[in-house]
């Protein structure tokens, strides 16, 4: 059976930067939803509001989870579900009943990693680790656990847009159980352990930029090799949050590029070289996915600027523990992934074969500069001139004095530049475990992207969803007030409280 599946960007709550969202449509308790892909979560959580649900159970048990921006809080309750081609009876979600700043582009989370987080803890803790095991599972982990003839493993291949076009999509792929027939040389790919029975977190070999080897500090996550660094793997994170040296040394080799604390703003036509190296096998990032255009709307008119995509990883490492770095979509367009759970069972050591992780690259190093520079001419020929690095700073800063100044002012001129200067975030679960909060994510403006799901490749339709109509790239304008350079006063303080997935 064919199910359908929608990609859409997420119009942030406050409309200023536009964030695309990998979706899959399920059914629960015999109504249809949208949920976001999250191999950065554990837990089922649902929207179902105006649903007539058929439930198989409910309970009185409250489970909050907090977001980059936003919570979701509401009661533990189970339905049949159906993913594709599979069936899960009474599967545990969380019915929510509050929910603050989440997009309305889909109706949950899907969480695809493993029973780490709030449903099963909390489950374990009224009812003990029996019932748990029995009935908290995630969903994914559940369906393997009912069939134990299901191979239980799955795929992803997140799309990246060629066009400018915002109506234009590739194809991506999610598959479970099975492989896609232009990948089956992924059984041959090295095995990457799972550093971590709580996320998708792999062992880094090293990273160049422009053929320059960097040499990463030691990792401060236990048990990762010597040499090597813990990274997350995290389709709910658009923008990868790296070490700020990391960062720097990605964007510092541009020519132009200016640090605006704490973003990188780079000569759009900037093309770094990067490649991450898993199991030996190198993995080259594309251009298009090291940048992101984003135009702005100044009352002197309507400019455009571009960013660095891999973001400065702004977390306490005394509470962000398990990983050292976190590779979202912009990363994770460049490879095809197969999650394979090996041996895994709640609450378990790993004496044999545990979850691993293999990897093929998608991009090819040899012409992915001809695509940026076709790709990127085009978009910018839909958006307001391009602005320097160093103007754009300028402008938007003497505009960010002026809006100050005048904040007091009941003067209505400063409408257009009204507000402090903060970046947007994406939001996925949270938890109380080690594994921490999860870094809110800036959107990736003008990078499209689909998946096409099921135990097969399943059938594929497209949504944008900008204030709940299509517009064009022409259209995609932020405020200055809007503008990812600094934040707000406060912001840093309020992003230590985020909580992570796992």
């Amino acid at each position: 059976m064919v199910s359908g599946i929608k990609s859409c960007y997420y119009c942030s709550p406050s409309d200023r930067l536009f964030l695309p969202q990998y979706t899959v449509n399920i059914t629960l308790g015999g109504e249809a939803f949208v949920v976001q892909l999250d191999t950065g979560s554990s837990d089922l959580w649902l929207n179902t509001t105006g649903r007539n649900l058929q439930f198989t159970n409910t309970t009185d048990l409250n489970i909050t989870s907090f977001y980059g921006q936003g919570s979701t809080s509401g009661w533990l309750s189970f339905a049949d579900m159906t993913i594709g081609d599979f069936s899960v009876p009474g599967q545990a979600f969380v019915n929510a009943v509050e929910i603050k700043d989440m997009p309305s582009t889909f109706d949950g989370m899907l969480g695809m990693s493993f029973d780490a987080v709030a449903v099963y803890r909390v489950v374990q803790e009224n009812w003990g680790t029996e019932a748990a095991n029995a009935l908290a599972r995630s969903p994914i982990t559940n369906l393997f656990a009912l069939d134990p003839t299901t191979p239980n493993f799955f795929d992803v291949q997140l799309a990246r847009a060629v066009s400018p076009d915002p109506n234009n999509f590739a194809e991506g792929v999610f598959l479970i159980s099975q492989h896609d027939d232009a990948f089956q040389n992924i059984t041959s790919a090295p095995m990457l352990p799972s550093l971590s029975s709580q996320h998708w977190s792999l062992a880094l070999d090293g990273m160049t930029v422009n053929g320059t080897p960097f040499t990463f500090n030691a990792s401060r996550v236990p048990g990762v090799p010597t040499g090597k660094v813990a990274a997350a793997f995290d389709t709910g994170a658009s923008l990868p949050q790296i070490p700020i040296a990391v960062m720097n040394a990605i964007y510092e080799s541009i020519p132009g590029a200016v640090y605006s604390e704490p973003y990188w703003v780079v000569p759009c036509d900037a093309a770094p070289t990067v490649v991450f190296t898993f199991g030996g096998q190198g993995i080259p990032v594309h251009p298009l996915d090291l940048t992101y255009t984003q135009a702005f709307t100044f009352p002197s008119g309507n400019l455009t600027g571009c960013f660095g995509s891999f973001q400065a990883l702004a977390l306490d490492p005394t509470e962000f523990v398990g990983f050292d770095l976190l590779l979202g979509d912009a990363f994770l367009r460049n490879v095809y992934a197969s999650y394979n759970y090996g041996n895994y069972q709640p609450n378990t050591t790993f004496d044999g074969q545990g979850p691993f992780v293999q990897l093929l690259p998608t991009t090819d190093g040899s012409t992915m500069h001809a695509e940026f520079v076709a790709n990127r001419t085009a978009a910018l020929a839909l958006l307001p001139p391009t602005l320097d690095p160093a103007t754009l700073v300028k402008l938007a800063d003497s505009y960010d004095a002026s809006a100050s100044s005048s904040a007091s002012s009941p003067d209505t001129s400063s409408a257009s530049v009204a507000g402090a200067l903060d970046e947007s975030t994406s939001s996925s679960s949270g938890s109380t475990d080690s594994w921490g909060k999860k870094y809110g994510t800036t959107a990736l403006a003008l990078l499209g992207a689909n998946l096409a799901v099921g135990v097969v490749l399943l059938g594929l339709t497209i949504t944008m969803c900008m204030r709940s109509h299509s517009q064009s790239a022409r259209d995609r304008y932020a405020p200055v007030g809007a503008r990812p350079f600094k934040m707000q006063q406060g912001d840093e303080e309020e992003r230590t409280q985020l909580r992570y997935n796992d």
